[in-house]
C-alpha cells in the first residue's frame, strides 16, 4: 500500500513538474534575435518548401523533443545560424504551428519594451494572418507579417492576442506568453 501511494505520488509529481515546465519554458521576458517566420521564409523554404511543404512524413510524426532537437542542428548547422535557446524555441513553436495548421504570432522584443529601451511591442505573424488585439488603449501598425503594438505597459499588464488565417485562430497573453502555443 505504502509503494503504491508513494508510486502515484511520485507520477503525480512528475506530471505537475512537465506542465510547469512546458509553461515557465516559454514565459522567458526576452527579445527573439533570429524571428521565426521571415527566417524560415529565408532560410528555410529552399529545402522545406514554403511553410513546411515538403517535409518528410517523419516530420509530422515527431514528438515535440525531437522536433527540438532536429530544428535546433538544423539552425546551428545546415543555416548556419547561431541561436540562443529562446530563439530555438520560438522556431519549435512556429513549426508545430505550422505542423498543426495554425495561424502563429510571437513578441519579438518584450525585454527591450518592457525596459523602456524601445517605445513599441513587435509581433511577427504567419503570412496572411490577421492580429486582434482586444484593448482600446493599445494603438497599432501594421507592416505585412510585422505588427507594432504602441502602448503604456505601466497602463495596460496584460493583452490578449489573437491570430486568424483561413478561419483557424490561436491566442496567448501577452506577457504571460512570448506566442501561439
Amino acid at each position: 500500500m505504502k509503494k503504491n501511494f508513494f508510486l502515484m505520488s511520485l507520477i503525480l509529481i512528475l506530471l505537475i513538474h512537465s506542465c510547469v515546465y512546458k509553461k515557465l519554458h516559454v514565459r522567458v521576458i526576452s527579445d527573439i534575435s533570429i524571428l521565426p517566420v521571415s527566417t524560415f521564409m529565408n532560410s528555410c523554404t529552399q529545402c522545406h518548401g514554403y511553410e513546411g511543404t515538403v517535409y518528410g512524413k517523419s516530420f509530422w510524426d515527431m514528438e515535440d523533443e525531437a522536433l527540438r532537437r532536429e530544428i535546433e542542428g538544423m539552425m546551428f548547422n545546415n543555416a548556419e545560424l547561431h541561436p540562443d535557446s529562446i530563439d530555438v524555441d520560438a522556431m519549435v513553436a512556429y513549426s508545430i504551428s505550422l505542423k498543426n495548421n495554425e495561424p502563429f504570432a510571437v513578441i519579438v522584443n518584450s525585454k527591450s519594451f518592457l525596459e523602456g529601451k524601445v517605445d513599441n511591442l513587435k509581433i511577427e505573424t504567419s503570412p496572411d494572418s490577421k492580429v486582434e488585439v482586444r484593448n482600446d488603449n493599445i494603438r497599432i501598425r501594421e507592416n505585412r507579417n510585422i505588427l507594432e503594438l504602441f502602448y503604456d505597459p505601466a497602463k495596460v499588464k496584460k493583452i490578449e492576442i489573437t491570430v486568424k488565417r483561413n478561419g483557424v485562430s490561436s491566442s496567448f497573453d501577452f506577457p504571460d506568453e512570448l506566442w501561439v502555443q
